[in-house]
């Protein structure tokens, strides 16, 4: 490893406890544990994280799709909106949420898919 690469890890390696501890002080209030406890929304909203070679989620991905499942089953939402990259025909994160969520006995009627990724990224050039 170079010397500027391997100081750069440890750079952020030392400030990973201190940046773990504010992401959860200030998200604290928001954090639920107990589905019970989560209040009811009508539709739950499950971003991509990756999906393997072979089509399947990642495991990231899939600990997502299973969260808003299991609100979905607790009836805390009625609705899962799953949105990420499918920008060519071989990769689908939408697909794989898809068919992870109907795998688990979600209703097709109940998925909205979006696959424009585009959509959910943030314009920086301030025009519209």
């Amino acid at each position: 490893m170079a010397p500027c690469h391997l100081a750069v890890n440890i750079s952020l390696s030392a400030h990973t406890p201190a940046l773990n501890y504010y992401v959860r002080l200030v998200t604290s209030n928001y954090l639920r544990t107990d589905l019970a406890k989560v209040p009811a929304e009508p539709i739950a909203i499950v971003f991509g994280a990756g999906v393997w070679e072979d089509g399947t989620p990642t495991a990231m991905l899939a600990d997502r799709v299973q969260a808003a499942i299991e609100l979905y089953k607790a009836e805390r939402v009625s609705q899962l909106l799953i949105t990420g990259d499918n920008s060519s025909k071989d990769y689908s994160e939408v697909k794989a949420m898809q068919e992870y969520a109907e795998a688990q006995g979600i209703a097709a009627n109940d998925l909205t898919l979006n696959g424009n990724w585009k959509a959910c990224t943030i314009k920086s050039t301030g025009e519209g």
